[in-house]
């Protein structure tokens, strides 16, 4: 679809968005109205509006008008997602992004509770989510240096796409920068919040039952990835909120690009 009848398109059924609840809507009447558009804008490419503007030049307002909107709408999700994540209990209380333990750990974890050291699981649990919640606003950097190298086309397509399509762009800009830069704030807060000597207790105590096996477990990449990992089903769900409900929507511009509160 060129993107000039896309934009003018978008302009021409923008009013209808304050009587919907999400974007599913909009692209409903966009394909019940495409054939008489397309027809309507091949027969009069230079049309003119009340106010004199061309509709080309109503088609380049339109898609930086997406645009803006699209960006204030992931600006406003990522600093909600983060503030969740990083309050207390953010991860720890939250059953959706709760950093579970290490793989060799969780395997034995019905023999470790059986032998007692149930309180030491809990603790060590506990430190490594806590650890998550402390590092989660560092974030916030690499989310805005996505948002700000952000395309009209990029913005288009999150627009055109599925419940997840903001989620998944911030994925693909910034999985590999938050893992490399949560690292070192990780590390600290491993420290910080007592992880390691969690840890090295609950490896001393297994060392007495060498039925448990080998529990080693690197501490960092199972952190950090939990972290990363537990920003995107934050990200995620604060997508789905501005896209389907209104009230989500705080700002003029969210509500004239995605519909306002009914």
């Amino acid at each position: 679809m060129p993107v000039r009848f896309l934009t003018v398109l978008f302009v021409t059924l923008l009013p209808c968005t304050t009587a919907m609840a999400g974007w599913g809507d909009l692209l409903k009447k966009i394909e019940e109205q495409a054939p008489a558009l397309m027809n309507s804008e091949e027969t009069e490419p230079t049309a003119t509006t009340n106010s004199g503007t061309t509709s080309s030049g109503i088609s380049n307002l339109s898609t930086e008008t997406l645009a803006k909107g699209l960006k204030e709408a992931l600006a406003v999700g990522t600093e909600r997602a983060i503030a969740q994540a990083s309050q207390l209990d953010g991860f720890l209380g939250n059953p959706a992004i709760r950093i579970p333990l290490p793989a060799p750990l969780a395997s034995a974890e019905t023999l470790l509770r059986r032998y007692g050291l149930g309180d030491l699981v809990d603790q060590f649990a506990t430190s490594m989510n806590r650890a998550a919640e402390t590092a989660a606003p560092q974030a916030s950097r690499y989310f805005g240096e996505a948002l700000q190298s952000m395309t009209i086309d990029e913005a288009r397509t999150i627009y055109q796409g599925g419940d997840d399509s903001a989620t998944r762009y911030f994925q693909n800009k910034t999985s590999a920068q938050l893992t490399g830069a949560l690292g070192p704030s990780i590390d600290q807060a491993i420290e910080e919040a007592g992880v390691t000597r969690y840890y090295q207790q609950l490896m001393g105590a297994v060392k007495k039952y060498p039925v448990l096996g080998n529990m080693n477990a690197d501490l960092s990449q199972h952190v950090t990835q939990g972290a990363v990992d537990g920003l995107f089903v934050m990200l995620a769900e604060e997508e789905k909120k501005i896209r389907a409900e209104p009230l989500a929507r705080t700002t003029d511009l969210l509500k004239s690009v995605f519909g306002g509160s009914q």
